[in-house]
This record gives structure tokens, C-alpha cells and sequence, in this order.
């Protein structure tokens, strides 16, 4: 009879230690999904897609995903995550997406190598080295200053033009010249590029051959096909 009760008790303290567990368990999922962020996240559609106050959103939203995004057999990958999650709107989680879309077209165009998690290198295509080689040789490696180079991320890329060429757009007759000088560097005219530069170019290479002795990286938003912002090198 003693044996029988104890039994029941051991079953009893079991079986509510597994609810609690259970609970806990609901509990913690609830509070990732919902109470991580305190702000919800939605473009404004009423104004322009790169107004500014999109633009800060969007960066919001792409930080937001970076850890649910894992480079993987050549392309990006996304791992199992929801706009709810990321308390952000559908539409918004839907650019993000589509982002990522279009970063791995891109790739299938470029020969790139991972350098650090989740940021490509984009090889100069008249280099022939084996990507073995030139994972070897740039894993983690900066650009050196006053360079020219691509690096791409999942949204978008982070674009190195050195000081020569600063000069020689703002030197360039027309816009479309300027583009020219950038296809004439990266070997081939980079298609996802020409639409924000086309607004951008001129006065990017002014400013930044005057306040940039050793270049700039420009910071573009791939979906956008728009820079987001410059720094110098």
C-alpha cells in the first residue's frame, strides 16, 4: 500500500514537473515571438520607397533578419523565421526576401568567396585563382585603403571605389561615362548597380575625392537598387 502511494506521488510530481517544463517552454516561445522587439516595423507607402524614414526602417529590418540568414552551397539561405518573429509587417518581410533573391541571382553571375560569415568577396573576373586557394588567402582579410572591390551581403553590398577613381568619375562627361569607369573595374557593366548610381554618381565622386583621400565604401540596398550611405575608405 506504502509502495502504491509512493508510486502515485512519483507519477504525480512527474507529470507536473513536465507541465511545467511544457509551460515554461510555451512561455519563452511566446515571449521570442512577440516581446523581443519594441517597436513594429512597416514602410511607409504613402511616401517614397527611398525616403529616408524608409530607408532607417529597412535598415531596422535587415538587422533583424541577419541572424536567421546563413551563407550555404553558394547561395543564401534563410533559416525557418516569420514577419511575426521579427515583428515586422508581411510586405516588409516580403522585401527582405525578395532581397536575398536577387543577392543569389547575382551570384550566379560573379565568382565570390566567403571571408568572414555571410560576406562575399567578389573575385575580379580576369582572376583565375581557385576559390580554394582564395579562401586560403582572404578569409577575413579587409580591403586594404584606396582600393576598388565588392564585398555582397545577403540585402545588398558594401561597394570599395579608390580615390583614382573618384577622379576619374568626377572626370567623366556624362553619368552614363561614369558607369562606364565602374564596369571598366569590376569587368563587366554590374546591371544592379546602374539604377541608384545614375542619381548619385556625380555628386559621390565630388564629395568624396575632396573629403576622401583614400576612397569610399558605399553601402547600397540591392532591392532598392539605391546606396544607402558613404563613408570614406
Amino acid at each position: 500500500m506504502i509502495k502504491k502511494i509512493f508510486y502515485k506521488r512519483t507519477i504525480l510530481v512527474l507529470a507536473m514537473a513536465v507541465i511545467a517544463v511544457a509551460a515554461g517552454t510555451w512561455s519563452g516561445c511566446n515571449s521570442e515571438v512577440y516581446d523581443v522587439y519594441d517597436t513594429y516595423l512597416s514602410v511607409n507607402t504613402s511616401i517614397d520607397a527611398h525616403a529616408p524614414e524608409n530607408l532607417v526602417i529597412l535598415r531596422e529590418a535587415q538587422l533583424r533578419m541577419d541572424p536567421y540568414v546563413k551563407f550555404n552551397n553558394g547561395k543564401f539561405e534563410l533559416k525557418k523565421v516569420n514577419a511575426a518573429r521579427l515583428s515586422m509587417s508581411e510586405d516588409l518581410f516580403d522585401q527582405l526576401k525578395s532581397a536575398m533573391k536577387h543577392t543569389n541571382e547575382v551570384l550566379k553571375v560573379y565568382r565570390a568567396v566567403e571571408i568572414k560569415p555571410n560576406v562575399l568577396r567578389i573575385i575580379d573576373p580576369g582572376d583565375q585563382t581557385p576559390l580554394s586557394t582564395l579562401r586560403t588567402r582572404l578569409k577575413g582579410e579587409d580591403y586594404p585603403p584606396n582600393s576598388n572591390g565588392i564585398d555582397l551581403h545577403w540585402y545588398g553590398a558594401d561597394i570599395y571605389l579608390s580615390h583614382r577613381t573618384l577622379e576619374l568619375i568626377r572626370g567623366a562627361s556624362t553619368t552614363v561615362a561614369g558607369i562606364a569607369v565602374i564596369a571598366g573595374i569590376f569587368g563587366a557593366e554590374p546591371a544592379w548597380l546602374v539604377g541608384g548610381y545614375a542619381g548619385f554618381i556625380a555628386g559621390l565622386a565630388d564629395i568624396g575625392a575632396t573629403l576622401c583621400p583614400n576612397g569610399v565604401i558605399v553601402n547600397y540596398f540591392i532591392w532598392l537598387n539605391t546606396p544607402f550611405w558613404a563613408s570614406c575608405q
